[in-house]
């Protein structure tokens, strides 16, 4: 079956025998001197029977088969380098290598020098801003007052927002107002939230508002990136918004991504469909979706001590998108 030119791999299935008068019934020698004389083509083999783990040992210590304990999962593993050799077998188009923007070096050394963790909202708009990725402007407030200043000079409708390093889902902890009309609905809505968050933030002292302009239509969408320690930058495509860790819908991608591998990123997710339009609805840009992964894998390859970063919800449009929730971890050795 092996010399058969249209068989691109085998599964055996053999019997582990136990007793000393069954010894016969032991193919796996014969398995892996045939696999051995054929090694062009993997061999995957399921044994059953009393003495399985035994023989199994025994199998994986030669290293010319790959014994698996049910079926199923070696059908999987089987199926698995299929799909790694259509990946490598695949054209992939990769964007043009660009310089590292000097001004994305000097916002993380001036956060480092400062010894942030994280960078402050205007920061990390400016940062994405250089690798193409579109954020809702955002201003920091520390006063109220100072949070009707930036109202003023973004224009109502806004979203108000709290800002604190201890708090990573806002809205959870009554954090977020949105569509705040006019002054006096963003004096009540920031008492409102400090009101909320003033047992949670009474040992810190470090509570601030986001002014942010109103986005409210897209639909809502995650980008992020990780350092992981054995793959280096991993990319997360999913879909966002409050339901992100409910729904666990997301992808994953290791830098550096080709646009092909964007793709599959998104269309990988079932909320893909959504985006596509369905039922009478428009389709969403896909396009700046594809954008946005490439620059976050290029940001993360550029700049090491981006550890982590969070666009969630990402709202994507007809046309273009905004990210309007961003968070932004940084560190001097990043892990």
């Amino acid at each position: 079956v092996l010399q058969d030119d249209r068989v691109d791999g085998v599964v055996c299935i053999a019997i582990a025998p136990h007793l000393p008068g069954e010894a016969y019934l032991d193919a796996s020698e014969a398995i892996q001197e045939t696999a051995a004389a054929n090694p062009g083509k993997p061999v995957a083999l399921w044994l059953y029977g009393p003495n399985q783990a035994e023989i199994m040992d025994r199998i994986d210590q030669q290293g010319t088969v790959v014994a698996y304990p049910s079926l199923p999962r070696a059908a999987r593993s089987l199926a698995a380098l299929h799909r790694r050799h259509l990946f490598f077998e695949e054209p992939r188009t990769f964007p043009a290598a660009q310089d590292v923007p000097s001004q994305a070096r000097e916002i993380l050394a001036r956060a480092l020098h400062r010894g942030a963790d994280r960078l402050e909202a205007a920061s990390a708009e400016a940062l994405l801003g250089l690798y193409g990725i579109p954020t809702a402007r955002t201003c920091f407030a520390d006063t109220v007052e100072s949070a009707l200043e930036r109202a003023e000079e973004i224009g109502y409708p806004v979203a108000l927002k709290v800002s604190s390093p201890m708090i990573s889902h806002k809205t959870e902890a009554g954090g977020v107002l949105l569509d705040v009309a006019d002054p006096e609905a963003l004096e009540a809505g920031c008492e409102s939230i400090a009101r909320a968050l003033s047992s949670r933030e009474a040992h810190t002292g470090e509570v601030g508002f986001l002014v942010q302009e109103m986005v409210r239509s897209g639909a809502e969408v995650i980008l992020g990136g990780k350092r992981d320690p054995q793959f280096g930058p991993v990319l997360v495509f999913g879909q966002g918004g409050i339901y992100t860790e409910v729904w666990r819908d997301v992808t994953r991608g290791i830098a550096p991504l080709s646009l092909e591998d964007a793709r599959r990123m998104i269309r990988g997710t079932r909320y893909a469909r959504i985006l596509e339009g369905v039922r009478g609805e428009r389709a969403c840009d896909l396009d700046v979706l594809c954008d946005g992964l490439l620059g976050l894998s290029r940001l993360m390859l550029d700049l090491p001590s981006v550890r982590e970063i969070d666009l969630n919800p990402f709202k994507v449009f007809e046309q273009g998108g905004k990210a309007v929730d961003v968070r932004i971890l940084i560190g001097s050795e990043a892990p």
